[in-house]
């Protein structure tokens, strides 16, 4: 095989993975209304777009580009996923029941300096605490852990959930 259909299909499929990683980054920021860093993350993407597929288009007779062209697209999905991943923008919610004595695990959120906001409830077992946190996505192994150290026994039902908008209260979105 010939070293510039070689180093042809190897830009391909880098420009593909590179390019569909942005989009799915670039989705995710727009989702979350961060428009502007969206809007220069698709200039870029669109450019890196339309280079790979320069190449693709300029012998299409070559079966190999084209399974490139295909392959970098779907490992540039897995790419893009595992970036925002890492990225971890954005914020969760967490509301945690527990049995009515975990005061104290509400107390350690507190103290790490989270805004966390406590209720009493009942459910099918008795009494319950209602512990309710919100903090940023990349924070999320921190909290899993406070909750595990105190609930060892995993008497704790939590529910994590990713908010559009909030404002106000003691953690103010930047």
């Amino acid at each position: 095989m010939d070293l510039c259909i070689v180093a042809d299909i190897v830009i391909i499929l880098l420009a593909r993975v590179l390019d569909v990683s942005l989009s799915t980054v670039r989705t995710i920021l727009m989702i979350k209304g961060r428009r502007y860093t969206a809007a220069a993350i698709g200039f870029f993407e669109a450019l890196i777009y339309v280079l790979a597929l320069s190449r693709l288009f300029g012998s299409l007779g070559e079966p190999l580009r084209l399974v490139a062209y295909c392959a970098g697209f779907a490992l540039g999905i897995l790419v893009g996923t595992k970036v925002e991943e890492r990225l971890a923008l954005g914020f969760l919610a967490a509301q945690v029941i527990t049995p009515s004595d975990y005061a104290d695990l509400a107390e350690a959120m507190r103290t790490r300096g989270y805004g966390v906001t406590t209720w009493p409830a009942s459910g099918m077992g008795g009494e319950k605490l209602v512990i309710n946190v919100l903090f940023r996505r990349n924070e999320l192994p921190a909290i899993e852990s406070l909750i595990r150290q105190r609930d060892s026994g995993q008497h704790a039902f939590v529910v994590f959930s990713e908010p559009k908008m909030f404002r106000g209260g003691f953690m103010q979105r930047k």
